[in-house]
């Protein structure tokens, strides 16, 4: 489950990237939106907001492993998803 903040969200200023770790964010945010097999990929406003999607969310991904649907497969797509984004550390 990926989650990304929707750039209409309000950050306080102190918690914006800028120069070269803004250029780093928002590659690594590319790269996160372009995970559309096998990942759930979800955009936030608030912590709140953030919470409810990711309770939903955790639903969804938990019916999907235990009914069966390619488990094997899931676990390959995490773990890829995890070797791309270790670039990014």
């Amino acid at each position: 489950m990926i989650y990304i903040i929707d750039p209409s969200a309000h950050v306080p200023l102190q918690y914006v990237d800028t120069g070269t770790n803004a250029t780093r964010l928002a590659a690594l945010k590319a790269l996160l939106r372009s995970f559309t097999k096998g990942h759930i990929v979800n955009y936030f406003i608030s912590p709140q907001d953030l919470a409810a999607k990711f309770s939903t969310d955790l639903v969804k991904a938990v019916n999907m492993f235990e009914g069966g649907d390619n488990p094997s497969g899931l676990k390959n797509s995490i773990e890829k998803a995890i070797a791309d984004c270790t670039q990014f550390v």
